[in-house]
């Protein structure tokens, strides 16, 4: 299942399932984000949800943030999905946010960056540079994007800003990942941008997300990559 922003939620609130089964084996903090996402809205909180695959140390990190889902192995997934659907948690856990998953992550690992990573800069606030020298060794800085760069981080402060460049910037991720950045409320910045905004803008560039994280109280972000055929 990939999400698809609020397009997405309105597919399931017009035509809910008897249950939903989310695949752990390829991207599996997307997947625990679609399923936070099904957790937030009211309306399709209800519905049943079946985790399926996965390495044992990610599924435990999914079960970390949703334990009253179901998880099984794809070869027991019938005798799963029946027993999920009859045996619906009561009383859905609602977590607080999408960015509640990574509240306790160091921020170095909330930003997959790695010791040697070559990292490239777009329009970033003061002081951002000496945080990510500071966060992991050997870090090479880039002041511009580039194809060789393992990370971007590109910090967008508007609608047109982020729909006048997404095409340039998509284009320089290859192998590498994407951060696109944006203001918090209350940072008293009014953006209008939005993770379903954000996610709809890159999905059209061959981009899809994986994962979302709270940067700071000003910036929150959520890291793309190329979508593989």
């Amino acid at each position: 299942m990939v999400p698809g922003g609020l397009q997405f939620l309105r597919t399931l609130k017009r035509d809910p399932p008897e249950a939903i089964v989310i695949s752990l084996d390829r991207l599996p903090m997307q997947g625990r984000d679609v399923a936070l996402t099904i957790r937030l809205d009211k309306q399709v909180r209800r519905i049943p949800m079946l985790f399926a695959g996965g390495a044992s140390a990610k599924v435990a990190r999914v079960k970390e943030s949703l334990p009253d889902a179901g998880y099984a192995a794809w070869s027991e997934i019938s005798g799963a999905i029946r027993r999920t659907m009859e045996n619906p948690p009561a009383q859905p856990m609602v977590p607080a946010s999408l960015l509640a998953a990574y509240a306790n992550a160091p921020l170095a690992k909330k930003l997959t960056l790695r010791p040697d990573s070559v990292v490239g800069l777009i329009d970033p606030p003061d002081g951002f540079a000496d945080l990510v020298l500071s966060l992991a060794p050997n870090v090479q800085l880039e002041d511009r994007p580039k194809p060789k760069c393992n990370l971007l981080f590109w910090f967008v402060r508007s609608g047109v800003e982020l729909d006048s460049n997404i095409g340039l910037v998509a284009g320089f991720v290859q192998k590498g990942s994407l951060w696109i950045l944006w203001p918090k409320r209350a940072s008293g910045v009014d953006s209008g941008l939005s993770p379903q905004r954000l996610r709809i803008a890159a999905m059209a560039e061959g981009l899809v997300d994986y994962k979302i994280c709270s940067l700071d109280q000003r910036w929150s972000g959520m890291l793309f990559t190329r979508r593989k055929a």
